[in-house]
């Protein structure tokens, strides 16, 4: 406990520890024929963790989801999901896509204390979203919440908000970015927004 709290636990005499499990797949391969027959190992480990805070700053909680290490030939990580358009040649076909070898991470991500959020009560967050490492590059989504909150935005008359952004890439490639939220026009009630998307 004096290096990892659990989330929300800011008891001095607390006792819960923060878990993290490692789970490992090992497979022996033996290919070719018996007097050529060579050896390899198939390795697919994954770790994840339960939320946590740091001591000293409490409310800043991090969360890391389901990271996973596949060298091997024969499985994938539970839930991987590829993007649409996504090259690797062991993607080509369903009889070769368990060749895929490569880093996944389903899920990284930050909330911070409620007094740093869009002054709503609800917090600033973060978070890295499928994020893959392989031959092709990096591929992720990143995403934002919880910026700015309609009652703090104005411009002019206008009040407005910024309740998310976001970016995808792909294999080291841009694909889009972009941010929503809200836009109070000067003829509408004052608890009347259009919900807007770039």
């Amino acid at each position: 406990r004096g290096t990892l709290l659990p989330e929300g636990d800011h008891d001095p005499a607390g006792t819960e520890e923060v878990t993290a499990s490692f789970k490992f797949q090992i497979c022996r391969e033996l290919t070719g024929p018996a007097a050529h027959r060579s050896e390899s190992w198939n390795v697919l480990a994954q770790f994840t963790m339960d939320p946590f805070e740091v001591p000293g700053a409490p409310g800043w909680v991090f969360t890391i989801e389901e990271a996973w290490l596949d060298w091997s030939t024969v499985s994938n990580p539970t839930g991987i999901s590829f993007p649409e358009g996504y090259d690797n040649p062991a993607l080509n076909s369903e009889g070769t896509a368990d060749t895929w070898k490569g880093f996944f991470l389903k899920r990284l991500a930050m909330t911070t204390p409620e007094v740093l959020g869009d002054g709503t009560g609800e917090p600033f967050g973060g978070s890295v979203n499928n994020f893959i490492i392989d031959d092709g590059g990096l591929t992720f989504n990143f995403a934002l919440t919880n910026i700015l909150a309609i009652n703090q935005g104005r411009i002019d008359s206008w009040a407005f908000s910024i309740d998310s952004v976001y970016m995808d890439m792909m294999e080291n490639t841009f694909q889009r970015a972009g941010l929503g939220g809200q836009i109070g026009l000067p003829i509408n009630g004052a608890h009347e927004f259009l919900n807007y998307g770039a």
